[in-house]
């Protein structure tokens, strides 16, 4: 998954000689992804023209949406739905994994015919893991709301990390203490339910490699979603949106680095 963490910046220089090194051993095969989002920015064009590589779009579940659906179901214990399948999501198999997990949190157990796009399914995962730290710890009860709070604090934290969109470990921590100083476990506990990850971060920016330990999304999609929900809080009506998308403004200057910010436009 070459545009996940860092991997923007390290993969476009060094992909090209890294296919090359592959290609002298006749015993291994090299496979990688790329979302479509970032492609031209990740994929440099002389190595989309390399004749030896052999280039598809995965396409999910699309075709096998019911039988999909129906092993997920029967994974988790679910209701076979009854209702054709329309919506497009149902071929990405995260958003069908994350529609099942938090059904399962339900007492009817059956996926509700409501769901459209991704932004129900985030806003209802989000409370699905505030019940479960909930019932792991009672501080979290005292304060409902507490991991979609968080989450947007720390999606904006990350937007205003210009180069990689990440927060280091002790930057992550300092955010923390000062936002969230009476859950001394909220940060460990939102990494053990997989919402972030604490990762080992290379970097070659200095020209030196330097290892650094960094906190993000544990789904790069997740994060690029809650950015921009943080982002359009800041415009109530159609027209500010339009403004804030001319050149000069904060959102028009985010299609000036389309390879950087591309996730959040889409």
């Amino acid at each position: 998954a070459l545009n996940e963490g860092g991997g923007k910046e390290i993969w476009r220089n060094g992909l090209s000689g890294f296919i090359d090194e592959v290609a002298s051993y006749p015993f291994i095969s090299l496979v990688i992804t790329v979302r479509s989002t970032y492609y031209n920015a990740v994929i440099p064009e002389q190595v989309q023209k390399k004749p030896e590589l052999t280039q598809l779009t995965h396409q999910g579940f699309a075709g096998n949406e019911y039988a999909a659906l129906r092993l997920f179901c029967e994974y988790y214990e679910l209701k076979q739905p009854q209702f054709p399948i329309l919506n497009p999501e149902f071929t990405n198999p995260l958003f069908l994994h994350l529609i099942c997990q938090t059904t399962k949190s339900t007492p009817s157990k059956e996926i509700p015919l409501c769901f459209e796009g991704l932004t129900n399914i985030y806003i209802d995962h989000l409370e699905y893991i505030e019940k479960k730290l909930e019932e792991k710890r009672e501080e979290y009860a005292t304060h409902q709301g507490i991991v979609k709070e968080v989450i947007y604090e720390l999606a904006y934290a990350c937007y205003k990390k210009v180069d990689d969109k990440k927060l280091t470990y002790k930057e992550a921590e300092t955010l923390f203490r000062e936002k969230f100083n009476d859950f001394r476990f909220l940060m460990n506990d939102l990494i053990a339910e997989n919402v972030i990850v604490r990762n080992l971060y290379v970097d070659y920016r200095s020209g030196i490699r330097e290892e650094i330990e960094t906190i993000y999304f544990a789904y790069e999609r997740f994060g690029d979603f809650y950015m921009a929900e943080q982002l359009l809080k800041m415009y109530s009506f159609e027209e500010k949106v339009r403004m804030a998308f001319k050149e000069s403004n904060e959102l028009g200057s985010l299609l000036d680095d389309y390879w950087k910010y591309g996730g959040i436009i889409e």
